[in-house]
């Protein structure tokens, strides 16, 4: 005999007796059906239900329903039970105005948020918003609930860009909180898409913009903003070229000046005296890659000189693309030549690559702690680098 069972053989008899307990209420408001769900005891909320089927819709002195105390608690075999027998107590909401996906956020249970999500037909309930406007996407990056919040933001129904009453969107309050770590970077990516990351400036800007009047506005047209974006583009263009020559330059004399040396006699005069070697063939390889790259990007840019400042900007980030491209394969030339001319030292020859290896992975590593100074310019579109360039410098 079950612990489960017999707390069910108590029930059954107690309101045998005193069926009308069923709705008694303590001094927090509670009935013994928000208890069962509580602790998640599914047959004995089976068996209170069966009694009374309205008890389902009681709410304690906070508004709270069974159905937000079993989400609060994770009990989603209670929360299966309640709203297969009720399909309407999803509408239940507390005097905040906020449902059982709320309740849900606000204690971290998101294996609920999940369970929630694979529900059919609740839009509606997902992008509800509490008595201050906050969905439980916002409650989720308030409170830091990050696992919940990358749930949420996966999900095509939840509205990422909705707005509280303080006219905030989760990537404002989240902006808001402290220095950037790994776990944020996620949430920024999963909320803001695939477009890169706003700055806290781009969001001032927009705040301040609604703020203006309107008048203004008209007076003053956005000069000032266009000579900006304009002179940020610019430096931009004129950085790309600088290094894009860089690279082709040291590539193009790389490529003459091999590692090894020439032969100077025999059946192989003139050719690369370490040409049969795989580190040798790797620098070919990389360095050819670094100096193409550059080129392009060179090529890029020239054409661009005339066209409109919106397809400039979309030739510029193409331009960025090969120079990362153009600076990876330079810094595997470098590191495979080294090793090349040093292959007898091993131990000096694979410094170069642990060296750069090193260096690449902090690198690379960087950017989920400062999205905006790293790989920036790939993750931003045309309108971004047109419409606010200095977020990218």
């Amino acid at each position: 005999m079950t612990y489960s069972y017999c707390i069910c053989e108590g029930c059954k008899k107690i309101l045998e007796k005193r069926p009308e307990l069923v709705r008694e209420k303590d001094d927090i408001g509670w009935t013994p059906l928000h208890y069962v769900a509580y602790f998640g005891k599914v047959d004995a909320v089976q068996l209170l239900l069966q009694h009374d089927t309205s008890v389902a819709y009681d709410l304690d002195k906070v508004g709270d329903s069974a159905l937000h105390i079993a989400a609060a608690q994770g009990n989603i075999s209670v929360i299966d039970k309640l709203v297969t027998s009720y399909p309407d107590a999803w509408d239940i909401m507390n005097y905040k105005r906020q449902t059982a996906l709320h309740a849900a956020v606000i204690e971290g249970n998101a294996k609920v948020v999940k369970y929630i999500l694979r529900m059919p037909n609740l839009k509606d309930l997902i992008n509800e918003k509490d008595i201050d406007g906050n969905t439980a996407l916002h409650l989720s990056v308030r409170l830091r609930e990050y696992k919940s919040t990358l749930i949420l933001a996966r999900d095509k129904r939840v509205d990422r860009f909705a707005t509280n009453k303080d006219d905030l969107t989760a990537v404002d309050i989240i902006l808001t909180q402290d220095k950037m770590n790994f776990s944020r970077q996620r949430v920024f990516r999963a909320l803001n898409g695939s477009r890169g990351f706003p700055s806290i400036q781009q969001h001032a800007e927009k705040d301040i913009k609604k703020r203006l009047d309107k008048q203004f506005f008209e007076d003053q047209p956005a000069a000032s903003t266009t000579t900006g974006s304009d002179s940020s583009l610019k430096s931009i263009i004129e950085l790309e070229l600088l290094l894009a020559a860089f690279i082709a330059t040291a590539t193009f004399a790389a490529a003459f000046t091999m590692p090894g040396g020439y032969s100077n006699d025999g059946p192989n005069q003139g050719m690369a005296t370490l040409a049969g070697r795989v580190a040798f063939k790797t620098f070919v390889i990389t360095n050819t890659m670094a100096f193409g790259f550059s080129i392009m990007a060179l090529f890029l840019q020239y054409d661009s000189s005339l066209l409109s400042d919106r397809r400039k900007a979309g030739f510029t980030l193409g331009a960025a693309t090969c120079i990362y491209i153009a600076m990876l394969g330079m810094v595997l030339a470098f590191a495979s030549g080294t090793f090349v001319v040093l292959t007898r030292t091993i131990g000096l020859a694979i410094v170069p690559w642990v060296m750069c290896g090193s260096l690449g992975i902090y690198y690379f590593a960087g950017f989920f702690w400062e999205p905006n100074g790293r790989l920036a310019l790939l993750w931003a579109g045309p309108d971004d680098l047109k419409k606010n360039p200095g977020v990218i410098m």
